[in-house]
């Protein structure tokens, strides 16, 4: 059966020929009403999705959207980490012209399809992610050297960038602070001094 993401609902579309499914999604619908169906598996579905925790991570540390909307209009930080041990299962969000669709009748989209697909709106934060199930247990730690480099924004406070660079260098092995800075002649982000 296909079903449609429409924000926080789905619409039940013309099921797919698989066995007896189809007969028997055309009887409940009949019998529950189509609306009933749709609203009783949006329900369904955001219970499963709520049964997970997504780690968001953009592939580029210049972008300047994600600065602007996550680190705080460019006051933040922005951590990079080597793609290695948990960040090695990272995968790359498939951007989607038109809405989302999640067949449930495809065994492939049962899994973790839905997890790593947005609208195309999206894309300009070329995002990747990795996904854990909510009940197992959170990776609390991590090899620190996974952590290569701190990016600071072009408008963090001053009091702040001394903060973090005092911390960075306590850590082993020192860790590399950079700030960021708006280069007006090329229209981008570029880095400038290393802070250690």
């Amino acid at each position: 059966m296909c079903t449609r993401l429409l924000g926080p609902k789905i619409t039940v579309c013309q099921p797919k020929i698989i066995g007896g499914r189809k007969q028997k999604l055309e009887r409940t619908s009949k019998l529950f009403g189509k609306d009933d169906l749709s609203r009783t598996m949006t329900e369904l579905f955001h219970r499963h999705v709520d049964g997970h925790r997504i780690y968001s991570l953009s592939k580029r540390w210049n972008n300047l959207s994600m600065w602007a909307k996550y680190a705080d209009d460019h006051r933040g930080y922005c951590l990079e980490f080597a793609n290695e041990d948990l960040f090695a299962f990272a995968r790359e969000v498939n951007y989607i012209d038109g809405p989302v669709t999640l067949d449930i009748t495809d065994q492939e989209q049962k899994n973790e399809h839905f997890f790593f697909c947005k609208t195309a709106d999206w894309r300009n934060e070329e995002e990747a992610r990795i996904l854990f199930l909510k009940n197992s247990p959170p990776p609390k730690n991590f090899d620190p050297r996974l952590l290569t480099r701190i990016i600071l924004g072009k408008d963090m406070a001053e009091d702040h960038r001394k903060r973090i660079r005092e911390w960075a260098r306590k850590r082993t092995p020192e860790l590399e602070v950079v700030r960021a800075e708006y280069d007006q002649y090329y229209q981008k982000l570029i880095l400038v001094e290393s802070l250690h």
